[in-house]
């Protein structure tokens, strides 16, 4: 089977970027606690980096993806791209290029006799039952 395919490559070191904008946001952070005792950012910080790691890893990203599709496998409406593991790294996403449409799209939507309001709605249930179940790295962007 042939298909046509989409890669998503990171860029070149942004995660040297993101380590040092994290060491920036302590500083600033070990700074306001001074004149601000209160404030403690440094839990806020710890997440936002395990979070931002996780971000930057395409493989997480891969393996999210199949998780994703074994939940809709029965499901006719929501296509989940097939994830091409040989061609996929910690930084290059490889997966099979769907065409469609991006769910703003309102034109598109009312042209299908799809109503907005109840596209919208399947969206979110979507985006908050993927949540609920975890998967924190689920992209339901509207790419």
């Amino acid at each position: 089977m042939k298909y046509q395919l989409c890669k998503q490559v990171q860029y070149p070191g942004l995660e040297r970027r993101m380590k040092l904008d994290i060491m920036t946001m302590s500083l600033l952070s070990k700074y306001v606690s001074l004149i601000f005792p209160d404030y403690r950012f440094e839990k806020i910080l710890l997440e936002f980096e395990r979070t931002m790691s996780m971000e930057l890893d395409f493989t997480q990203e891969a393996k999210n993806s199949e998780r994703t599709t074994s939940c809709f496998r029965k499901n006719d409406v929501v296509k989940v791209p097939h994830v091409f593991w040989e061609l996929t790294t910690k930084e290059v996403l490889t997966m099979e290029f769907c065409t469609g449409h991006k769910v703003d799209d309102l034109d598109f939507l009312r042209k299908a006799d799809i109503s907005p309001t109840k596209f919208c709605w399947i969206m979110v249930f979507i985006k908050n039952w993927t949540q609920s179940l975890d998967w924190t790295t689920v992209s339901c962007g509207k790419h």
